[in-house]
């Protein structure tokens, strides 16, 4: 019995690994590409979050962290990686290994958190292509569902772009 609960114990941490999916990123990080974040700019991103569950529940991401990440090449691979374009989708929890995986790309970012209504805004941005991502995620049995949502955004001039990410 116990030479059984290795085998399958085995087993199952290989199924796992072998699972685990690598993006190998040819393109550098470039800092002064995304460098754009720390510029104080004239404008406002706003949106909201939200997914239809199959029982027509509509969940936002209220409570969750929205990232702004300003667009670089090394941030569309990552990107396409999780998305499959680097327009708009949603990611189901499939979660590569980038190599590499530069630190600095994570510090270069702006962040804020939607409101319980599942809005969020980014003031003071530079003009420049974003993505905005975020999760809508909420349980059932004990399990996890929903996903992380992307849209890419270009603002410029002072405007305040207004966007729903959504599936």
């Amino acid at each position: 019995m116990k030479k059984l609960l290795i085998a399958f114990t085995t087993v199952t941490i290989l199924s796992a690994c072998a699972q685990m999916q690598t993006v190998n990123i040819a393109t550098p990080f470039d800092a002064k590409e995304a460098s754009v974040i720390n510029q104080v700019g004239k404008n406002t991103i706003t949106g909201s979050a939200l997914i239809k569950r199959n029982d027509g529940q509509t969940v936002t991401c209220s409570g969750e962290e929205v990232n702004l990440i300003p667009y670089t090449t090394y941030a569309n691979t990552r990107i396409l990686a999780l998305y499959g374009n680097s327009s708009k989708g949603i990611n189901t929890y499939n979660r590569p290994t980038f190599v590499p995986d530069v630190a600095e790309y994570k510090t270069m970012q702006k962040h804020t958190q939607c409101n319980a209504q599942g809005f969020f805004s980014f003031k003071n941005v530079a003009d420049g292509d974003y993505f905005v991502v975020t999760a809508v995620r909420w349980t059932v049995n004990y399990a996890t569902q929903g996903g992380s949502l992307m849209r890419r955004v270009a603002v410029k001039g002072g405007e305040t772009a207004e966007i729903v990410l959504a599936p």
